[in-house]
């Protein structure tokens, strides 16, 4: 009879425990989350990092801004316009916050490219470059954006196209499991006859970008989705623009 009474007192035990451990939750101990409810990732890398400066002042980004090298901005291969990122100069701490609004460093093994004022922060003005950890953040607006970074600008959507997730780039689609093409409209070595191109394409409802290359300005516009692409190269054509170069975009995980 001890015996029996010691195994129920221990089950008795065991179940009290595995029900506080569980309370609060309305699963048992192990059940997956439900689909929906994750806490969202954001990247982490390791690069490096140089710097441009006065000499491209008041010229236009790959986003159609104004480069202004006082304000704390950054070129990247391909994260999206708008995105925010924590830089950490691994030789000293010290840190900023960009945003990304141009496109680059065109340099063989450097991550991304930062605005005078940027590189002032982490003290790298005289070295040119430096190791960088970079850390994408939450976008602004959200419950884990940093309160302290720089409010991003708005990136345009493709107006032809049924509105994707707000802050993607311009003709990001709702096609997610499509290809989609990156027309390049005209390079041009004068920023002015670029900035005739964009107005004359934003008059038929399209939203392009530059992109800065070398010497030249090229005018383009990415993400056009596959089931698009034949209504966007019919508005640029009525623009004037028929002498197209169209690539199939590479996704980046």
């Amino acid at each position: 009879m001890k015996a029996i009474s010691l195994i129920g007192i221990l089950f008795i035990v065991l179940s009290s425990q595995s029900f506080g451990q569980n309370a609060g939750t309305g699963a048992p101990a192990g059940t997956p989350a439900a689909p929906g409810i994750s806490t969202p990732t954001y990247p982490v890398e390791t690069g490096l990092a140089s710097w441009y400066g006065p000499e491209f002042a008041g010229k236009p980004t790959a986003s159609g801004e104004l480069f202004d090298p006082t304000a704390l901005t950054a070129a990247h291969p391909t994260l999206p316009f708008g995105t925010l990122v924590r830089l950490t100069n691994k030789n000293n701490g010290k840190q900023v916050t960009v945003r990304i609004n141009d496109r680059g460093p065109f340099v063989a093994n450097r991550n991304i490219d930062l605005s005078q004022a940027a590189a002032e922060r982490l003290d790298m003005l005289k070295t040119g470059t430096i190791p960088v950890i970079l850390e994408v953040l939450p976008p602004a607006g959200t419950a884990e954006a940093d309160k302290t970074a720089a409010k991003p600008a708005p990136v345009a959507v493709q107006p032809t196209t049924a509105p994707g997730p707000q802050g993607g780039p311009a003709g990001a689609a709702s096609i997610s499991n499509g290809k989609s093409y990156r027309i390049q409209v005209g390079s041009f070595k004068l920023s002015r006859n670029a900035v005739d191109a964009i107005n004359r394409i934003k008059a038929v409802g399209l939203e392009p970008a530059y992109e800065r290359f070398q010497d030249l300005y090229r005018v383009v516009v990415a993400q056009v989705p596959q089931g698009n692409l034949e209504t966007v190269r019919a508005q640029l054509g009525s623009a004037g623009f028929t002498n197209l170069l169209i690539r199939e975009e590479i996704s980046v995980p």
